[in-house]
């Protein structure tokens, strides 16, 4: 399988990526971050050397993430998940049986949402023409029918015999209309859909000696951003993006070439991605250099395009791969770094337009130290949400499944009070004696014991409980309780705890633990949770409290629930609940 084209020109140092410990998959955020990390994504039936994440696209409330390395025999699979409540569910795995081996379809993606009920298109560039010939490459149009996706179209090169164009490395879809990379044969193909068919309706090429041109693609109406990297124009292979506009008549011509003001810059064109009179590049370094994405801007009255930042990472290093990919959206960017880190963990950046400069406003980075995970080979913004891929990325006895990780933007994460009377949290919830940072997360030490404490709230009766959940499985769902009789209250967005009821045992401290899952003494397992009860004064004024807790490697919910007939806090309800704490056990 050639999964990389041009080996011999360095294309790229996953060499670098060694297979090492499983990584626990979460990220974390700088302190002064908006982002908050709630959720990652995996498929259901995800298998060994999957390479999820390795694409994703996000559109009208669905996501999809290509998995080229997918079984049987890496044929390539692409998993659609759909925003319910806040929380991504997947709805669908897309493949096609009838692929040849190593065929990697969903490589390359891209959605539309917009156009019927939904379509994307999937690159499947390691389909073999003949067994003498490889990498012709196929792409694949399906489209959303009643709720399923169903294969529309199958799309080919021109002359498909030939060998080696590497159809599909590279696409995009707007509407009716989807472009396809053949990068090794320095072609992009424009596809229309009229008459319940596509139609090829042209084949660009760079109209000059350039270097891989179709390796990236953005389409935007009637301007398209082609990649070329390798294009020696400003430096040996430094790169370049060719911007092709379609004229009246439906042809698309050469409007301009963009390329980097710095001449250190190389493989620019790796990424691009487009919205409104804004485009972002990516150059992802090479040959021992810093990775970099360029930010240009469209003049109204030209028409043309010009350089107005170049983005690098305040703690970039060489190989580090920033600018593998990219995206943009309005004053905000995005750019991946899949190999930064001294553990090739990898990390992605964020920058916002702030008066006339582009700063650095986020670090996102994988939680766990010491895994290859290629965190920020896909990324993604939405209003909402940041979402990045990690293809790399490892599950218990499943090496390079791989992931996508989905953080929330502008603090969606803000607690949770009591519903019913509108009246603040009972009790304060403390690991270590803090509350949190904005994410309300707390990073302790694994398998050293940390101090939980519960800071009971004035005039507070009745007994309380505290809980806690694995974060990876149920984070993203709304925080509710049931209360008994079956009547569920919802609590704020952001965790759901295994259910909890009311029958809280008064007079025992404290209650006897709870290990659904097999953990033993106070050492909690990753995907347990557990009850501890806490008051044993009901009807009295509660104590402060405070116990040890080990937390193993990994990330867990902690929050707590109150029994409190008599308290002003809910009278409504009979219960209160105490502010939720994101444990991070490193």
């Amino acid at each position: 399988m050639v999964l990389f084209p041009n080996c011999s020109r360095g294309w790229f140092v996953f060499r670098l990526l060694p297979i090492v410990a499983t990584l626990i998959s979460s990220a974390k955020v700088n302190a002064d971050s908006p982002l908050c990390h709630v959720q990652v994504l995996i498929p259901d039936e995800a298998d060994r050397l999957q390479w999820t994440g390795i694409s994703l696209d996000v559109d009208g409330g669905v996501l999809i993430t290509g998995a080229p390395e997918a079984p049987p025999n890496a044929r390539g699979a692409v998993y659609a998940y759909r925003n319910s409540g806040g929380r991504w569910l997947e709805e669908a795995r897309v493949a096609i049986s009838s692929l040849p081996p190593g065929a990697n379809l969903g490589f390359r993606i891209a959605l539309d949402m917009a156009s019927g009920e939904g379509r994307f298109v999937a690159g499947a560039h390691d389909i073999n023409c003949t067994s003498s010939l490889e990498d012709c490459g196929e792409a694949f149009v399906f489209e959303l029918n009643g709720g399923e996706w169903t294969q529309q179209a199958r799309l080919v090169p021109d002359n498909q015999v030939s060998g080696d164009q590497a159809f599909g490395f590279a696409v995009d879809i707007e509407g009716d209309r989807v472009v396809v990379g053949a990068p090794w044969s320095n072609d992009v193909y424009v596809f229309e859909y009229a008459g319940g068919v596509w139609q090829r309706m042209q084949k660009i090429g760079p109209g000059e000696p350039t270097g891989l041109f179709g390796s990236s693609l953005a389409l935007v109406g009637n301007t398209l951003f082609i990649g070329a990297e390798w294009d020696d124009e400003v430096a040996n292979d430094a790169g370049a993006v060719f911007v092709f506009r379609r004229d009246e008549g439906g042809i698309w011509r050469k409007h301009q070439k963009l390329t980097p003001s710095n001449s250190d810059a190389r493989l620019f064109g790796t990424s691009v991605s487009a919205s409104g009179n804004r485009v972002i590049v990516g150059a992802r370094g090479g040959s021992f250099r810093i990775g970099r994405a360029y930010i240009f801007d469209r003049d109204e009255a030209s028409g043309f395009w010009t350089e107005r930042a170049e983005l690098a990472g305040s703690d970039g290093h060489a190989n580090d791969g920033l600018g593998y990919a990219v995206d943009v959206l309005g004053d905000t960017a995005i750019a991946g770094a899949l190999q930064h880190g001294t553990d090739f963990s990898g990390a992605a950046y964020l920058f916002q337009l702030q008066g006339s400069s582009w700063t650095e406003t986020a670090k996102l980075v994988p939680l766990s130290p010491g895994a290859s995970d290629a965190f920020g080979s896909s990324v993604k913004l939405t209003e909402e949400a940041v979402f990045v891929g990690a293809f790399f990325d490892d599950k218990p006895d499943r090496a390079n499944t791989g992931s996508v990780t989905v953080f929330l933007r502008e603090g969606v994460l803000a607690g949770n009070v009591n519903t019913g009377d509108g009246s603040p949290p009972a009790d304060v919830l403390l690991v270590n004696g803090s509350r949190g940072d904005d994410c309300r997360r707390v990073v302790v030490t694994a398998g050293v014991p940390a101090d939980v404490s519960i800071l009971p709230a004035p005039d507070g009766n009745g007994g309380y409980a505290v809980w806690l959940s694995d974060f990876d499985r149920y984070a993203g769902w709304p925080l509710q309780y049931r209360k008994g009789g079956g009547t569920t209250y919802d609590l704020g967005m952001g965790v759901m705890p295994l259910p909890v009821n009311n029958s809280v045992s008064p007079g025992s401290v404290p209650c006897p633990l709870e290990f659904p899952r097999g953990f033993t003494s106070q050492a909690l397992g990753a995907g347990a949770a557990a009850r501890f009860c806490l008051n044993p004064r009901p009807g009295h004024p509660r104590a402060p409290v405070t116990f040890p807790t080990v937390f193993p490697r990994g990330n867990f919910i902690l929050g707590g629930l109150v029994r409190d007939r008599n308290s002003r806090n809910s009278p409504a309800l009979d219960v209160s609940i105490a502010n939720w704490v994101l444990v991070s056990a490193r």
